[in-house]
């Protein structure tokens, strides 16, 4: 995490946020205390699109609000949304389940290797699924 604080001094940011890896959006009233995510969405929002495409066990229960929240997202990628204990399969279900809110635009599978992997639980990595959605308040 990185910290720069509001001084003036010399050598100092002005007016840059302080990261000290906060997983909730931090509040507006506390203008010098921002997580990663609010400090790189605050400037940039709306963003074009998001791809999220996590590694095993990375849930991003605490993230993906302040990403839709603060980040909005125009678009949303979301790959290997068929794995357990990954974070797109979750939140592919999180957006379907929204219609008012996110449009699934297209999904799609493919095969990682043509032959079939051994054992057959091993099978269930080689297919990989995507889905790409649009959000409705762009």
């Amino acid at each position: 995490s990185w910290s720069r604080r509001r001084r003036g001094g010399r050598g100092e940011h002005r007016g840059c946020g302080c990261c000290r890896g906060a997983r909730t959006p931090m509040p507006r009233s506390c203008p010098t205390s921002y997580n990663g995510l609010d400090s790189v969405c605050l400037h940039r929002q709306p963003i074009d699109m998001v791809l999220i495409d996590s590694a095993f066990n990375l849930q991003l229960v605490a993230e993906w609000p302040i990403i839709e929240a603060v980040c909005r997202p125009r678009w949303v990628v979301l790959h290997n949304i068929n794995l357990p204990n990954h974070a797109p399969g979750w939140i592919y279900q999180y957006l379907q389940d929204r219609p008012s809110e996110w449009r699934m635009e297209v999904q799609g599978r493919y095969a990682l290797y043509h032959e079939r992997w051994i054992p057959p639980t091993a099978e269930l990595k080689r297919v990989r699924s995507w889905a790409v959605f649009f959000s409705a308040r762009a």
